[in-house]
């Protein structure tokens, strides 16, 4: 991924420094010069951009020289990070003088610079305003998320991790329960683009209902789920033994909401019950 953001920045004509632990990775890049430390890095530009594996790391690379360097500049974090560690290392470039911003990257690093992708950021408006349309060559997509400098990461853990990686995992547990009963992967191909537009349209009445904590409907309400979901998940526990169906969470979680009488309603009121 760092590679991929310094060959975008490169790309757009700016004048690139880069540095990694291994210098080998900083090579064949066409970046202006490869930096020999962490403080020659900062020393470089005015905007510094990090993506290591994870803030260890800049603790780690972060000794008195590079503390020195930082002092004055702007930090845009990019790593893949919790919210607390997004707060302690805003607090480490704050106590060294730098300007500090998070953010994270909802993409694999062959999206980078394309229309649809682009990074999440959080931090001091005016420092975003001063470098958002340098970032911009991260891809069409980069937004401001606010000042609360641990919104990305939240962000990351809820929908690029999370929710991302669920839905993913759900799609491949439902494939294997078809191909074991005999559905061929031609017909699950077909079926698959069907729906991707039903999930988008019903995630934004979710996003709706929430935001109106209206959930009222005349469409599938809680209890229809609920007896498709439970009627899925019977199946495909017959076929995938001795584990722990994502549906059935789902089916629970259904459960759970129409108990304390919201069968009549969307499906996004399992949030009330959450």
């Amino acid at each position: 991924m760092g590679r991929a953001l310094a060959r975008a920045f490169i790309e757009e004509g700016h004048q690139v420094t880069v540095w990694n632990r291994t210098r080998a990775a900083s090579e064949g890049l066409g970046a202006s010069r490869i930096a020999e430390s962490p403080a020659d890095a900062f020393a470089a530009s005015e905007l510094t951009v990090i993506c290591v594996l994870n803030n260890d790391v800049i603790d780690a690379f972060m000794d008195e020289n590079a503390k020195r360097a930082a002092r004055g500049k702007t930090v845009l974090n990019l790593n893949t990070s919790t919210p607390e560690d997004a707060n302690k290392t805003a607090r480490l470039f704050t106590e060294v003088g730098a300007t500090y911003l998070d953010g994270t990257i909802p993409a694999f690093p062959d999206q980078i610079g394309k229309s649809g992708a682009g990074v999440i950021v959080a931090g001091p408006e005016q420092k975003w305003e001063q470098i958002r349309d340098v970032l911009g060559a991260l891809g069409g997509a980069t937004w401001y998320a606010g000042e609360k400098i641990s919104a990305p990461a939240v962000i990351d853990m809820a929908m690029a991790i999370s929710f991302f990686h669920t839905a993913l995992g759900a799609f491949i547990e439902s494939a294997t329960y078809a191909l074991r009963e005999g559905v061929s992967i031609d017909s699950i191909k077909r079926a698959v683009p069907a729906l991707i537009p039903v999930l988008e349209e019903q995630i934004s009445v979710a996003i709706d209902a929430i935001s109106k904590e209206d959930f009222s409907t005349d469409q599938a309400t809680v209890d229809v789920h609920l007896g498709a979901v439970q009627m899925a998940s019977k199946v495909m526990e017959k076929a995938l033994p001795g584990r722990a169906l994502l549906a059935s969470i789902i089916a629970n979680d259904l459960a759970k909401a129409s108990s304390a009488g919201h069968g009549g309603n969307t499906m996004a009121s399992i949030i009330k019950v959450l």
